[in-house]
């Protein structure tokens, strides 16, 4: 595995100093909450905004011991905060809209649309970071490996991959079908550990 679990992260994310577990943790999830923002609608500024108060609530919480592990998973607890910051980012966008004369009935998503766009993302994190692995640990040749990927993120189907890659159909095919069996054991993993 190329990072941590998020057992050990929690427990080096006590040592405030610890740099490296900072980083890996808002390379984590710092993605994953902007996108999420953007899934919203907000701007790529304001989605930015969202992660970095996110990120900064996170770590004042967690230092001051906010977190609980028996009341739910972190990721849940991230989200939460995430939401909170996304909603009320909506909220001010309203008001300008409404303060510049515009209308102001932009429809905040219902909780159901929320918590469908950060489990999306969430998954798409998975996935990215699971490829990452994959070619780490893979002896397969790149080729094979990025008409998996082009599989997996785009619309393309097998033949056209396999036209942009000069494979015969059959090629792609067989990797898709190899590499997904690695790919599931991966995500497996991730979503243990994550």
């Amino acid at each position: 595995m190329l990072l941590t679990t998020n057992t050990m992260l929690l427990r080096e994310l006590a040592d405030p100093s610890n740099q490296r577990v900072w980083e890996e943790f808002d390379g984590r999830y710092r993605p994953v909450i902007a996108a999420f923002a953007r899934r919203l609608g907000l701007s790529e500024e304001d989605s930015d905004e969202v992660a970095q108060e996110t990120m900064a609530r996170f770590a004042q919480d967690y230092r001051n011991g906010k977190y609980d592990r028996e009341r739910g998973r972190l990721r849940s607890w991230i989200f939460g905060i995430a939401r909170l910051r996304a909603l009320d980012a909506k909220r001010v966008r309203a008001r300008r809209r409404e303060e510049r004369g515009e209308s102001a009935l932009e429809q905040l998503p219902d909780d159901q649309a929320v918590t469908a766009a950060f489990d999306a993302e969430w998954r798409a994190a998975l996935l990215r970071q699971a490829f990452v692995e994959l070619r780490a640990m893979t002896k397969s040749d790149p080729k094979t490996l990025r008409a998996l990927e082009l599989l997996a993120f785009s619309e393309k189907g097998a033949a056209e991959v396999a036209g942009e890659l000069e494979m015969d159909v059959a090629a792609v095919h067989l990797a898709k079908h190899r590499g997904l069996k690695r790919l599931r054991a991966i995500l497996e993993s991730l979503e243990r550990d994550w």
